[in-house]
């Protein structure tokens, strides 16, 4: 199976879809200039976003250790690449200025963020909290049916109606592309700015 190149985050956040795109520009217009204001009311819903993600991240692996559908699986690691790459495309190590972009205003776990990724989150957390709760959703099914497995029992698929991510969600060639499992989370936060993983983005 290919495996996509290695893609920066910002590189990421610049092949968004046009639904990806549409969220940013609301970020931008509803939340930047408060952000820019008044940070600190927007730490809350950045320090859950960065916890949802984590959680996901975590419940990923444990997914794919499990044996997850692959085309499932695939798309769960890209809406999660999708959605990070909002967070941390312009986010550096503290106390490290960035490269590129707005100054960072506030720093969270040692990792300094800019108003975007304040604005993103404020946009983009019922889909992050989504994509957790979905994750988590999925480990406890494969937990379960490895236990049925055992007792010799069988159990129906679970149905679960989340909202859908901004525009159709469709799978493309690209997406198909093999996806290599992400390292720790240490070096997840200090190499987020640079190298965050090995795929291609989604298509909502």
């Amino acid at each position: 199976m290919s495996v996509a190149p290695a893609l920066s985050w910002q590189q990421l956040r610049d092949q968004w879809s046009p639904g990806w795109r549409a969220l940013a520009q609301r970020a931008q217009s509803e939340h930047l200039p408060a952000a820019q204001k008044a940070p600190k009311r927007y730490i809350p819903t950045l320090t859950a976003s960065i916890d949802a993600l984590a959680a996901a991240r975590a419940s990923l692996t444990e997914a794919r250790a499990r044996g997850l559908d692959p085309a499932r699986l695939n798309e769960l690691e890209r809406r999660w690449l999708d959605l990070a790459a909002g967070i941390y495309a312009e986010a550096t190590p503290a106390p490290a200025p960035p490269s590129f972009g707005l100054a960072p205003i506030v720093v969270v776990g040692g990792v300094a963020f800019t108003a975007v990724a304040l604005a993103w989150a404020a946009v983009a957390w019922q889909y992050i909290a989504n994509l957790r709760d979905q994750t988590d959703l999925a480990v406890k099914e494969l937990a379960a049916r490895d236990a049925a497995s055992r007792e010799g029992r069988s159990l129906q698929p679970a149905t679960v109606t989340p909202p859908k991510p901004p525009g159709e969600w469709t799978l493309d060639a690209r997406g198909l592309l093999g996806l290599g499992a992400l390292a720790g989370l240490a070096w997840f936060i200090v190499r987020s700015a640079t190298n965050p993983a090995s795929n291609s983005r989604s298509n909502p």
